[in-house]
């Protein structure tokens, strides 16, 4: 008799936790159904309360909202949603619609649902005013605002702000639709003024090669070349006569570099030698080795007692001037670099190279900060301006 008693029992509880999955399942699907129209959901609306609700908003409030904030169903599901006879003459009587027995008019967070129970509202929520009661007064207050600002400009004798305001834009701002973008002026070039052909001065002659580098003294009294012919000669600038004629280097020179500071001249060749001279005693006073091949490009720090050296290895090698020791390597180039520039604020090092691209560097960090990749063939030559020309018979700003 217990087994036989315990049956009813557990259908009773069985019956309770399906009643309350359904009850939680409803409220989920219309928590999300004025987001989302959900053809899951099984709540049925009484149609009585659309249609007044609709009303109701409509005469009052001038508002059309649309179909997903007062249908969540889908609009094949509510066609048959018309007014009866009596619903239609009891929503035109004069005054407010009368409210169902199944509506909820109070501030309740939760709606009426089969299955779940709504208790009277306390004084919080009767005074708490609805939703569309509170989109209805901010958009009266808005109105009014636009409205006085009107009346205010009529009287001032202009027929509206916004129109005021439009007269004032330029023909272009209204073309773009916004103040703010403005085409952009054309940038003005100064035509040059055109002189008389140069003519040649003086044709220096002594060197046995091809002469590959040049390097002028700071003080313009004197200037260095450098040729396949293994030697560096020192030219009298004023008068073009040689001076000196250095040797050391065991294949072609292609990097000299006067140091503005100091003493001494800079050199770098084919042998994978970089020296240092001291011109006050005529020879060789350093030597800065580390390079895998050729080296074609050399520079001198303007404020540091720093050396920056290039080649056929793609890298870019960084030397204390004084120690010999090498400080950086800057690698990132795939081809030869043949055309480097230093300066005393960022970027401090440019390198430019046979792989088309031109690379600021930060010597710090020792790494690259910007890559220019607008040139087709190999970059030569690079000046502080960055005015870059290369083979292809171009020159790049």
């Amino acid at each position: 008799m217990a087994k036989v008693a315990s049956v009813p029992a557990e259908d009773a509880v069985a019956a309770d936790v399906e009643q309350q999955i359904e009850a939680s399942v409803l409220r989920t699907a219309e928590m999300f159904a004025l987001t989302k129209r959900s053809a899951s959901s099984a709540y049925d609306y009484a149609p009585s309360k659309k249609v007044r609700v609709r009303t109701k908003l409509n005469d009052a409030y001038l508002f059309e909202f649309p179909d997903a904030l007062l249908e969540p169903k889908a609009a094949a599901e509510t066609a048959d949603l018309t007014p009866t006879p009596s619903e239609a003459a009891a929503l035109a009587a004069p005054g407010p619609a009368p409210a169902p027995a199944d509506v909820v008019m109070g501030g309740h967070p939760v709606p009426s649902a089969p299955g779940v129970s709504i208790e009277a509202e306390d004084s919080t929520t009767a005074d708490k005013p609805s939703f569309v009661d509170q989109v209805a007064k901010e958009t009266e207050e808005e109105l009014a605002l636009k409205k006085r600002k009107i009346a205010a400009s009529n009287i001032n004798g202009d027929a509206s702000s916004a129109v005021v305001e439009y007269k004032k834009q330029t023909e272009t701002a209204a073309q773009f639709g916004s103040s703010a973008i403005v085409r952009r002026r054309a940038t003005q070039v100064s035509k040059p003024k055109w002189h008389a052909p140069w003519k040649l001065k003086r044709v220096i002659a002594g060197h046995l090669g091809w002469v590959r580098s040049i390097s002028v003294d700071p003080t313009n009294d004197w200037f260095v070349t450098g040729s396949a012919d293994r030697t560096i000669k020192v030219w009298d600038l004023a008068s073009g006569q040689l001076k000196l004629t250095l040797t050391g280097h065991i294949n072609a020179i292609r990097g000299l570099e006067v140091s503005p500071r100091h003493p001494y001249l800079f050199s770098a060749g084919e042998d994978k030698k970089v020296l240092c001279w001291d011109l006050e005693y005529n020879k060789v006073i350093r030597s800065y080795h580390g390079h895998l091949s050729g080296v074609f490009s050399l520079k001198v720090h303007p404020t540091l007692d720093i050396l920056v050296s290039g080649g056929r290895d793609a890298v870019a090698r960084v030397w204390d001037m004084r120690t010999k020791n090498q400080i950086h390597v800057l690698s990132g180039h795939q081809g030869t670099v043949w055309a480097m520039e230093t300066q005393a604020t960022d970027p401090q090092i440019i390198t430019g190279s046979s792989d088309s691209t031109i690379k600021l560097w930060d010597l710090a960090a020792g790494k690259v900060m910007t890559t220019l990749t607008n040139h087709k063939k190999a970059v030569r030559a690079v000046t502080k301006s960055l005015l870059v020309s290369y083979r292809d018979g171009r020159c790049r700003v």
